[in-house]
This record gives C-alpha cells, sequence and structure tokens, in this order.
C-alpha cells in the first residue's frame, strides 16, 4: 500500500496525494497517476441473471402476439412482402 507523500511508482518524480475526485485514491502531483488503496471489486463477466435465458426464436414474436393482424400487417408493411407477412402471422405462437 501507497501512503500519502510517497513517491509515485510510475513517474518516480512527483508525490501521491489523496485525490479529490475518486475516494479512497491517491494521485500524483506531477503525472496524475491514480493509485487505489484498496483493490477494485472483481468485474464479473456474465451480469445478466441466471434465470434470463431469453432467446429470439424468429423475427417479429413479441409484435406478432400483441397486435391484431391488420394491426401488425400496418405495421411492418414497409419492411416486408406480402408472402414473409402471412407466413408470420400463419406461425403458432
Amino acid at each position: 500500500m501507497r501512503g500519502v507523500s510517497t513517491d509515485c511508482p510510475h513517474c518516480g518524480e512527483g508525490q501521491l496525494f489523496p485525490d479529490t475526485q475518486e475516494e479512497g485514491a491517491l494521485s500524483c502531483l506531477q503525472c496524475g497517476n491514480l493509485v487505489y488503496n484498496e483493490a477494485p471489486s472483481p468485474y464479473e463477466t456474465d451480469r445478466r441473471s441466471r434465470t434470463d435465458n431469453r432467446q429470439v426464436t424468429r423475427p417479429f414474436n413479441e409484435y406478432r402476439q400483441t397486435l391484431t393482424a391488420e394491426e401488425f400487417e400496418e405495421k411492418f408493411k414497409d419492411i416486408l412482402d406480402a408472402e414473409t407477412l402471412k407466413r408470420l402471422m400463419e406461425e403458432p405462437a
């Protein structure tokens, strides 16, 4: 652990003093390097809930379930052709 008024491990020329923006950190007056007194918390690579296993099985499925056939066709007619719209509306949920 580094203490206040010790030499900076980064540049070797400056001294470490309490940082005004990072609580619990020391910063070098010369180079601005931050030295933390405590180790940062470990990074969790997978922050999703363990029960969140939702996968999109096919496009527009949630829209299909909440909109009527007419509303669905109206909303997506500009990006989907008529055949694709018909197939999407006929697929079971």
